[in-house]
This record gives C-alpha cells, sequence and structure tokens, in this order.
C-alpha cells in the first residue's frame, strides 16, 4: 500500500471521527436545551428548578451558546407570558 492509500485510509478514519463527535456533540446540545426548558417552565420544586437553570446557564456560558440559552427563554418565557398577557386584555371581562 502506498503512501496515498494509507493518507486516504486515515483521512477516512478521521472523517468518521469528526462525523461521530458532532453527532454527539448535537445529543448533548439537545439534551441541555430540554433540561433547560424543562427547568425553567417547572411548577413542582423551584429550588431544584432554579439549581438547574443555573448550572445550564454556567454550561451555556462555558460552551460560548449565550444565543441559544437566550432563545430558549423567550420560547418557553417570554413568549409564553405575552400570551396570557394578551390573553387577559383581549377578554371582555378585562375591561
Amino acid at each position: 500500500m502506498g503512501k496515498v492509500a494509507g493518507f486516504l485510509i486515515d483521512l477516512g478514519h478521521w472523517l468518521t471521527t469528526f462525523q461521530r463527535i458532532d453527532r454527539i456533540k448535537s445529543t448533548l446540545f439537545s439534551d441541555l436545551d430540554k433540561v433547560f426548558a424543562t427547568a425553567l417552565t417547572s411548577e413542582t420544586d423551584k429550588t431544584k428548578s432554579m439549581a438547574d437553570v443555573l448550572e445550564c446557564l454556567r454550561t451555556y456560558d462555558v460552551l460560548g451558546l449565550w444565543r441559544e440559552a437566550e432563545e430558549i427563554i423567550r420560547r418557553n418565557v417570554v413568549d409564553s407570558f405575552l400570551q396570557r398577557v394578551r390573553g387577559t386584555i383581549c377578554d371582555p371581562a378585562f375591561g
């Protein structure tokens, strides 16, 4: 086997490794997003939820993923609040 063939085999190995790493990262980010969204909207144990929120925010910070965290907050907290406010304002009993 020549140098070129050996190089191509090594390149294929590295590409497969990078694909696996990307798949693992994608799964971890997805799981982090789910835990964060659940912690933000949990109505049961507020102390545990707050600890989970803080831990998720630290993780997003370490990974440099503040925009993703902001989007999850916007989607799960702000949008939900705005829907309730709009529903209250549009309610005939309100005015």
